[in-house]
């Protein structure tokens, strides 16, 4: 690194190729800089990133998560922009993607994402015969301890600390994460109409370009979910909406609610908004709802992939088999749940009146 041209802050970099020749690059520090040397050369990652952006593959991932991806990609082409396709092929290039994941040791997560991406690209770019190799293979994650996403849940007193200094939306938006277990791109996106007093139906963007699965929640046999929907104020076309009455945006949401989870004591937890719907899942299981049934809420396509399975998994009688055992879990006796559901059915009759 040096000073020279102006006082800009060069970085050189010198990579063996596999003829042994030695050769060097030189790139500014500066991020918006390094993008454009990036894009100007057209390195290797950006050039994988264009082809798939046009495949199928990537098309069918959800806009939240297309929106995403391209940011993940934003920080290779900076970190890994002076690489080539013949680079990125290198057995040496290994290194390199584990110099860029020990860099970003601070946030796991985050470093996490960004070697899956990489991993993907590359992946594509060995199935299309533009590359070799995928070296980015069976890189080691960062998450503490290796864990899973199985490994992380919300503890009751997780909840209950995030509870008591969250603003009204923010409890509203993570009690119903909680209880519908829907993810958070879905849950920003629900337009009050879902709702009819009884059933709370909406396809997951994740199935809709594929299975196209639709997702129904007996929300008056679980007495939480049911009484959340009651009190939300709608101001808008959507179901829920911020503190100021706005609908919310996934990405805001999240950073809103790691704010109050900072404010709580648990900001260090490594929890994630995902989390929250794995949580909801873990604890129907807890009840003893069976695969099927915890299918049927969460929208997931059980192991056996028959087409006979994927209807079961997603009937009304299975959904309401899970929420009457996650709420008999809860301490909610027959006769609440029977008084839960007449005030639906009667909230409904005035509905369509």
């Amino acid at each position: 690194m040096n000073a020279a041209n102006g006082g800009a802050r060069i970085k050189i970099v010198r990579r063996r190729l596999a003829d042994g020749t030695v050769k060097e690059y030189r790139y500014d520090l500066d991020a918006k800089a390094r993008l454009r040397y990036a894009i100007e050369r057209r390195g290797g990652v950006h050039r994988l990133a264009a082809e798939y952006y046009g495949s199928p593959d990537y098309l069918r991932l959800s806009d939240s998560w297309r929106h995403m991806f391209r940011w993940y990609v934003g920080i290779l082409e900076r970190e890994l922009g002076w690489m080539t396709l013949d680079d990125l092929q290198n057995r040496r290039a290994r290194g390199e993607f584990y110099r860029l994941r020990d860099e970003l040791q601070h946030t796991p997560n985050k470093a996490d994402k960004v070697m899956s991406v990489l991993r993907r690209l590359l992946s594509f770019g060995y199935e299309r015969n533009i590359l070799d190799a995928n070296h980015a293979l069976k890189m080691k994650p960062l998450e503490t301890g290796g864990a899973t996403r199985a490994d992380r849940v919300w503890t009751p007193e997780h909840e209950a600390a995030l509870l008591r200094v969250a603003s009204p939306a923010v409890s509203q938006l993570f009690r119903f994460l909680l209880f519908s277990t829907a993810r958070l791109g879905d849950t920003c996106n629900m337009r009050a109409s879902a709702y009819d007093g009884r059933w709370l139906r909406f396809t997951p963007s994740k199935t809709r370009r594929s299975t196209g699965a639709r997702v129904m929640l007996p929300a008056y046999v679980l007495p939480p979910l049911h009484e959340l929907l009651a009190e939300l104020p709608r101001p808008t076309e959507y179901l829920l909406c911020t503190d100021q009455g706005h609908p919310w945006i996934p990405r805001h949401a999240w950073g809103t609610m790691r704010r109050a989870m900072q404010d709580a004591g648990i900001g260090g937890e490594n929890l994630h908004a995902h989390d929250i719907r794995g949580t909801g899942i873990t604890r129907m299981f807890e009840a003893g709802a069976t695969e099927a049934e915890v299918a049927a809420i969460s929208g997931h396509t059980l192991v056996v992939r028959s087409q006979l399975r994927a209807y079961v998994a997603r009937s009304g009688d299975l959904a309401v088999n899970a929420y009457t055992k996650w709420a008999r879990a809860m301490g909610y006796g027959a006769t609440t749940l029977q008084l839960v559901e007449k005030t639906a059915f009667s909230n409904r009759e005035k509905t369509h009146s």
